[in-house]
C-alpha cells in the first residue's frame, strides 16, 4: 500500500487515482487555483511514475471521465510514447468532435502531424473506430498546422 500525504498540508495524493479525485473535487468546487496546483503536482509526478502508474494512465484514457484528467496532465508537457496509442484511441472514441482536440493536441505537439495521421490511418484500418470520428480527428491535424503557420482562419 502506498503512503499518502495529507492534502491539507498542500501535498498531492501519492497515487494517480487520489490525484484525480482531488483535482475533480477542486474543479467541482470551482477552486481553480487548487485544481491547477493539483495538475502541476501530477505533471511533476510523471518523472517518477511506476509501471503501475503507466498502466493506470493507459486505463484512464479508456474511461470517459478519467481521460480528461490525463489530457490535462499532458496538455503542458510531452506525451510519453508509451501513452501515444492509448491517447489517440481515446481521442477518436470520444463522441464530441470539438473536445477530442484536448487529447489530440498534446500528441500533435509531441509527435508531429505525420505520426498522428499515421496512427489515425492505423485506427481506421483496424476498424476499431467509425470513419467519421477519424475525419473529426483529422480536422484538428489541419488546424494545428494552420496554427503553427499562423494562417488559422478563426
Amino acid at each position: 500500500m502506498r503512503a499518502r500525504r495529507n492534502p491539507s498540508q498542500g501535498g498531492v495524493d501519492d497515487d494517480l487515482g487520489g490525484a484525480l479525485q482531488l483535482w475533480r473535487d477542486a474543479i467541482r468546487a470551482r477552486r481553480n487555483a487548487e485544481a491547477f496546483e493539483r495538475l502541476q503536482a501530477a505533471r511533476k509526478r510523471v518523472a517518477r511514475n511506476t509501471d503501475d502508474d503507466w498502466e493506470w494512465l493507459a486505463a484512464a484514457l479508456a474511461d470517459p471521465e478519467k481521460k480528461w484528467f490525463v489530457a490535462h496532465v499532458f496538455g503542458r508537457q510531452p506525451v510519453p510514447r508509451r501513452l501515444f496509442g492509448s491517447m489517440m484511441r481515446a481521442a477518436v472514441i470520444d463522441v464530441d468532435p470539438s473536445t477530442n482536440r484536448w487529447l489530440l493536441e498534446p500528441c500533435l505537439e509531441t509527435f508531429g502531424r505525420a505520426a498522428v495521421i499515421e496512427e489515425l490511418g492505423w485506427l481506421k484500418q483496424s476498424g476499431e473506430v467509425p470513419g467519421q470520428r477519424i475525419e473529426w480527428a483529422l480536422y484538428w491535424c489541419t488546424r494545428e498546422v494552420e496554427r503553427l503557420r499562423g494562417t488559422s482562419r478563426s
